[in-house]
């Protein structure tokens, strides 16, 4: 009995995240209320009140919730793939293919909290923050096991490089959901691309679309300003 209780429960609380991860999605965070996310899913405040006793509580397990998403789609796909290049450029491709849609639907979760907490103090800027560092904490530590196996040059400055590489995806992402067009996409696919072309030694396995390009998508004709 306690055990089919506890599942019972576990299910509530996921069609609880992913209808209020859904409306944070649209409206952000500071949007989320128990009576909205209530009436997503058919239940009474009280009984969301049994699961989440504060706002806060709540928006910071749909951030949790978030940050699952995100790993499994970008992070545990490639910690089967060789390390060294291999696996810095599959970070890079799980990454663009993430930017894509199919996570989230309506973009990127990350960047429209950081629209909004970016200058708020408090427990979700700090949990966003450490989500940025760990981030680049994983893009390191693949930039420099590329350096120790002889795939990239001894001499790349390993947090330059994380945060070029991050920066593109930063702004590809705001890009992309504000002017609703792949072209920053496409645009920070070839600026990861050539930086990481000019810092490869002569010993870099081959790998398809990075020495050996391949279309990532076609841009939309939507223009946006340079």
């Amino acid at each position: 009995m306690g055990t089919k209780t506890t599942s019972k429960g576990a299910r509530t609380q996921q069609a609880i995240l992913d209808a209020a991860l859904g409306l944070a999605e649209v409206e952000g965070l500071e949007g989320l209320s128990f009576g909205r996310v209530a009436k997503a899913i058919g239940m009474s405040k009280s009984g969301l009140f049994s699961h989440f006793k504060t706002k806060e509580e709540l928006q910071l397990a749909v951030y949790e919730h978030a940050v699952a998403r995100f790993g499994a789609a970008v992070v545990q796909p490639i910690l089967d793939t060789p390390e060294g290049l291999p696996r810095l450029w599959h970070l890079c491709e799980s990454w663009l293919d993430y930017a894509y849609g199919g996570v989230f639907e309506h973009g990127c979760f990350f960047t429209a909290v950081a629209a909004e907490y970016q200058s708020r103090p408090g427990a979700i800027r700090e949990r966003m923050l450490r989500g940025v560092v760990e981030f680049n904490v994983i893009l390191r530590q693949v930039i420099s096991r590329g350096i120790e196996l002889g795939h990239l040059r001894p001499d790349v400055d390993v947090p330059q490089l994380a945060f070029e590489v991050h920066s593109f995806m930063g702004s590809a992402n705001s890009g992309h959901q504000l002017f609703g067009t792949t072209e920053p996409l496409e645009r920070a696919w070839t600026g990861i691309r050539m930086r990481l072309l000019g810092v490869l030694t002569p010993h870099a396995p081959t790998l398809p679309g990075l020495q050996q390009p391949r279309s990532r998508g076609a841009a939309t004709t939507t223009e946006s300003p340079a």
